[in-house]
């Protein structure tokens, strides 16, 4: 990574201090405080700090679990004491082995030396920075350009599915991570040294360790499935049957330390997960049920098409005029909308489109199986986000998939896929650009050089005219001499 690299990647962080200003600089917080006024005691002043309806009604959980995660964990820690146990749930529950709390994850270090509340705001803000850095990372190494690495970082970054999960810290800090393991994946495939893969094994461990540690265990395994997925198409694709051998050894080990580092949480989870009364609760046509509905795909191109929990007025067509509404009445979609998130722009859109029609033809090596992968990879998911009977094979054969209700959540594998397929469509631009660049320079060049050519014979002409005309003035006397002598 260069200095040009390096600005990039400050420009990145600098977008998404400019984007949480409000909460970085302005003084504000992201906990929704008012929707506990819809609660006793609370309600009974409500009308004293003129609160009529929250804000946006959906966000409720940020400040009813997340808020009192975090404030359990600062206070326990302040009393030099391991929050194991929540005694304010029932009877007491267990809380460290439950993990969404993300208590070990690095960065929730912000939690425990600033006010919870304030500390949200640069959580948040740090999460979607490094998921735009690690996405820059990630399509350096796939070998495209800045330009185009930059589309796909701030498609990554600031999609619906990153924005609107912004509710569940934990579920964003997951997904940061996965470029950043990809990245890894790819320079072992790459690596030709046994010392260099080793550094990127240890590298994609620590990484994968620590998004284990953001405590949401269904985006951990989305990121597995992923990796696995990616690991699985380049090296059938790239390698020999040894050598692929040996990568694939070396991705799981990688896998296998990363879950090692993560084990202080894992195998608390693991042990309570055993008593979770959801294993076997649900058939696969209740869970296909909570899937998108076939009209949710309006939303890939308009997020807005069934309304917004935040929008509190409304247009009528009939007299022109902007009405007021109540919270939640000019929202109309069956899925919420932090589930129904999976806008990521329509430019994007075009941009993954040209990649995908164009990307086949392309001499740049390894790039069509690239654009094959991700292109697979977001029809995969769609087909899984909206609950086709295909949903079955993981129901069924993936361990832990019968106890997930959320077949919306495979928009976070196609949200990442097509930031990726944006980033090769800005690539063939940028490469269009530069090679009409380069054509009209040389077409520049040449009428130059015959400009040149044309000034230089110019010069050259009398010279040339006047040897021609004295070699016929001696040939003319050599004749009126012979002829004379005869």
């Amino acid at each position: 990574m260069n200095r040009r690299d390096l600005l990039t990647v400050a420009g990145l962080a600098a977008l998404a201090a400019v984007f949480f200003a409000p909460v970085l600089f302005g003084g504000q917080v992201l906990i929704p405080f008012d929707n506990l006024f819809r609660f006793p005691p609370w309600s009974a002043f409500a009308a004293q700090f003129g609160v009529s309806a929250p804000h946006n009604e959906l966000v409720l959980d940020l400040v009813l679990e997340n808020y009192a995660w975090k404030q359990f964990v600062a206070e326990s820690l302040r009393a030099r004491e391991l929050p194991l146990w929540n005694p304010y749930l029932f009877a007491g529950v267990p809380f460290l082995a439950a993990g969404q709390h993300s208590a070990l994850y690095p960065f929730s270090i912000l939690f425990y030396v600033l006010p919870v509340d304030r500390a949200y705001g640069y959580f948040v803000a740090l999460q979607l920075a490094l998921a735009a850095i690690t996405m820059y990372a990630f399509t350096r190494v796939l070998r495209l350009g800045r330009f185009a690495a930059t589309i796909s970082a701030i498609v990554y970054a600031f999609s619906s599915f990153m924005v609107v999960s912004t509710t569940f810290p934990m579920v964003i800090s997951a997904a940061a991570w996965l470029p950043a393991i990809l990245a890894c994946a790819e320079l072992i495939l790459r690596s030709k040294d046994s010392a260099r893969r080793i550094l990127y094994v240890l590298l994609g461990a620590i990484f994968l360790g620590i998004q284990f540690l953001a405590g949401h265990i269904e985006i951990s395994l989305y990121v597995l499935m992923v990796t696995a997925f990616y690991v699985l198409w380049r090296g059938v694709q790239t390698f020999e049957v040894l050598e692929t051998s040996k990568v694939w050894a070396s991705v799981a080990m990688m896998t296998g330390i990363g879950i090692t580092l993560a084990a202080v949480q894992l195998v608390p989870l693991y042990e309570l997960v055993q008593g979770n009364f959801r294993s076997g609760s649900v058939t696969l046509q209740d869970v296909i049920g909570w899937a998108y509905p076939s009209r949710q795909i309006l939303t890939f191109l308009m997020p807005d098409f069934f309304g917004n929990p935040t929008h509190h007025s409304y247009s009528d067509i009939f007299d022109f005029t902007l009405r007021a509404a109540p919270t939640g009445t000019i929202f109309w979609g069956i899925k919420n909308y932090v589930e129904a998130g999976s806008y990521v722009g329509i430019l994007p859109l075009v941009l993954a489109l040209m990649a995908i029609v164009t990307g086949f033809k392309s001499q740049v090596a390894g790039r069509k199986s690239q654009v094959a992968l991700f292109a697979t990879l977001a029809l995969v998911s769609l087909v899984f986000v909206f609950g086709t009977p295909l949903y079955g094979i993981l129901f069924y054969l993936v361990p832990g998939f019968n106890q997930l209700h959320t077949p919306f959540r495979w928009v976070f594998p196609y949200t990442l896929s097509m930031a990726v397929l944006a980033g090769f469509g800005a690539q063939l631009l940028a490469s269009r650009r530069e090679g009409e660049k380069g054509r009209g320079g040389e077409r520049e060049r040449g009428r130059e050089g015959e400009r040149e050519r044309g000034r230089g014979v110019g010069r050259r002409a009398p010279r040339r005219a006047r040897a021609r005309l004295g070699v016929s003035r001696a040939c003319a006397r050599f004749r009126r001499r012979h002829c004379a002598i005869v």
